[in-house]
């Protein structure tokens, strides 16, 4: 940051440190504005406005000076961030931001096997392709409407192929058995 003269700006408002729980003991005094060159003083008339360098962090009348509002030592002051830089580099926030583990590889997709009861098109995985159950249950309830194959049939062949109990009762409750 360029060391600039800064203007001051009163605010009518405190701090968030001072407007809840009374912290004055945490007020920065003043913040500095976003166009780099402003800094909007704390509002709070409890306590009197303490100095904090914008770039380390001190608080100080007599460390920070008045017109740019940064330490009077800039050795002392580069050593503080240097110091809070080797903080923060121990913490759990610095390990997880710095050290992100890669993405867990992906198990390979598992091939789209088996074939659907009803139309003999390549299923994800189960008996049916999407919505042919019912396709498949409506036919067998006219093949036995029909006279053509028996409800205990049916159920004999499903119970082989797999089918679920649910399907069955369905297929059932159907017929009206």
């Amino acid at each position: 940051m360029a060391i600039t003269q800064k203007t001051l700006k009163q605010s009518t408002h405190p701090c968030g440190f001072c407007s809840t729980g009374g912290r004055h003991d945490l007020c920065p005094g003043g913040v500095l504005n976003g166009n780099q060159v402003e800094v909007v003083l704390c509002g709070c008339t409890q306590h009197e406005i303490v100095r904090r360098c914008l770039e380390c962090g001190l608080r100080s009348n007599a460390g920070v000076a008045e017109s740019t509002w940064t330490c009077l030592d800039p050795e002392e002051c580069e050593g503080r961030r240097a110091k809070a830089r080797a903080a923060y580099a121990t913490t759990d926030v610095a390990r997880v931001l710095t050290n992100q583990p890669e993405k867990p590889t992906r198990a390979p997709a598992k091939p789209k096997t088996g074939k659907c009861l009803c139309c003999g098109e390549t299923t994800g995985g189960g008996l049916f392709r999407p919505g042919h159950d019912s396709k498949y249950l409506t036919s067998a309830v006219t093949l036995i409407r029909d006279g053509q194959i028996s409800l205990d049939d049916t159920l004999t062949k499903w119970h082989r192929e797999g089918l679920s109990v649910a399907l069955q009762g369905k297929l059932q409750k159907r017929v009206g058995a």
